[in-house]
């Protein structure tokens, strides 16, 4: 449930940062969409598990460390791709 919650505010956030990003640039959408998403993911994980800052925290970096480490690989896919192609 809670993952289902953090990925609906995130497809929420992402109809807003489309109609921002007919007003502002696109690297301020960008991140600004970035730092609400790990705001909301940090108050979101404190208020889920209810345990201090410091857990909370620990928690935070480390399932950020995780999502990364499956994210590089297709983010270096695309960019391969996107190079090979030009």
């Amino acid at each position: 449930m809670f993952s289902l919650n953090y990925h609906t505010f995130g497809f929420a956030l992402l109809l807003v940062a489309a109609a921002l990003a007919q007003v502002l640039a696109q690297s301020t959408v960008s991140s600004l969409v970035f730092i609400g998403l790990a705001f909301y993911l940090l108050l979101a994980m404190k208020r889920f598990y209810a345990q201090n800052w410091f857990w909370t925290v620990a928690k935070f970096a480390f399932v950020g460390f995780v999502y990364l480490c499956f994210l590089l690989p297709t983010i270096l896919t695309v960019l391969a791709i996107s190079l090979w192609r030009i």
